[in-house]
């Protein structure tokens, strides 16, 4: 369609009013795939469109025609990364590794629409890392592409920028029950996957410290240059075990011991209120609990001695507390000081457990770990309550 040249409206393939010129030539092609692939246009239409005299040129198109486009989508996209076969021979065995490529496996998920992020935006962690990347990269139209890496399943929804941005892929956070925290956090069983408390203080309020040093951790993963004796003490005094190679050792801008988020399944369910079940099994039998479907109705009908009884009711009621708060989608600080509160009224009121001899102390590992949670929800946002 020409320009009308009694002064109407100009053509709908003319250049001068078509969409700006200095877009790159592989977005032009983006744009019209995805109106062709997403609109459910028909594939005879789609060609008999693109035959038309100038069509193609206006549209700064590669492809004449949907086979054209087909052969595209199947040969250049990206797939997923393929999976490389290691073998590692330990005391004369020989096992088997499969390992993808991190950087590969960022560039799949951040491709596909399916695998994007949303929530962690709108706590700490985000901004300040954001001008973190700004400082050191002195650019300021950045944005923080979170990763977020899990032991277990978890589900993901979209977050859109709507424009284009510089990206930077970051590990933001690590999902995962407490043998897989040890485990990436290096530290030996029995300890806090997070902070440097000592096992046997684990049940002490105070004992909830800062995270780990990033920096005293990797002085001492670098000096396995130095030689076996010296990397094995090295990490012996900082608080780790000796491992050689560690994925995030070279990440940038990973603080991996911040990463540890709350688990409203392992921690809460399977951790403080599965302990919970068994102790209080241990006070009134199974019988009792197997009839009951109401853990706090259940213990208020107990009968104990020497005032036990309130002791237990006020336990288990702050338990219950502690886990409707921390499930919370939206929290103000009125609400985390409330969880905060219900965390120390059970341990104000533990001690029943002790006095019942159901338990001898507290030092366990997934009960010290919820007493970071009030500062994991401000630095990441609120927790996944997918499981509850």
């Amino acid at each position: 369609m020409d320009e009308d040249k009694s002064g109407g409206h100009p053509g709908i393939f003319s250049p001068q009013k078509s969409a700006p010129n200095d877009l790159p030539s592989y977005m032009w092609d983006w744009k019209v795939a995805q109106w062709a692939k997403l609109r459910g246009v028909g594939s005879t239409a789609f060609s008999d469109l693109l035959a038309i005299d100038g069509v193609c040129e206006a549209l700064k198109s590669s492809f004449k025609n949907l086979e054209q486009l087909n052969k595209i989508v199947n040969s250049k996209l990206p797939g997923r990364p393929e999976f490389k076969h290691h073998e590692v021979i330990i005391g004369g065995e020989v096992l088997e590794f499969y390992s993808r490529d991190p950087l590969e496996c960022l560039e799949a998920l951040w491709g596909d629409p399916e695998f994007l992020y949303h929530d962690m935006q709108t706590a700490n962690w985000w901004w300040s890392v954001q001008k973190e990347v700004q400082s050191v990269t002195r650019h300021e139209n950045i944005t923080i592409v979170s990763i977020i890496i899990s032991s277990d399943k978890t589900q993901l929804t979209q977050f859109r920028d709507g424009a284009l941005r510089r990206c930077y892929s970051i590990l933001a956070a690590y999902v995962g029950d407490y043998p897989e925290q040890i485990l990436v956090g290096l530290v030996k069983n029995g300890r806090c996957p997070i902070c440097p408390a000592p096992p046997d203080k684990l049940q002490d309020l105070d004992s909830i410290l800062e995270p780990l040093s990033m920096e005293s951790i990797l002085q001492a993963l670098n000096t396995i240059d130095e030689g076996a004796a010296e990397f094995v003490k090295a990490c012996s005094e900082a608080g780790i075990k000796p491992v050689q190679c560690v994925f995030w050792k070279n990440l940038p801008f990973v603080y991996i011991y911040h990463s540890i988020t709350p688990d409203i399944l392992h921690q809460l369910y399977q951790g403080l209120l599965k302990h919970l079940i068994l102790w209080i099994r241990a006070i009134c039998g199974d019988a009792e609990i197997d009839i009951s479907q109401f853990l706090l109705a259940l213990v208020a009908d107990i009968r104990l001695p020497n005032g036990h009884s309130a002791q237990l009711v006020r336990s288990v009621h702050a338990v219950h507390d502690f886990i409707d708060l921390a499930r919370y989608p939206i929290h103000s600080a009125e609400t985390l000081d409330q969880m905060d509160n219900a965390l120390q009224f059970f341990h104000a009121n533990r001690g029943v457990f002790i006095s019942l001899g159901v338990r001898a102390h507290f030092n366990i590992p997934k009960l010290h770990t919820i007493g970071h949670y009030q500062q994991l929800i401000i630095h990441y946002g609120t927790v996944d309550t997918k499981y509850s």
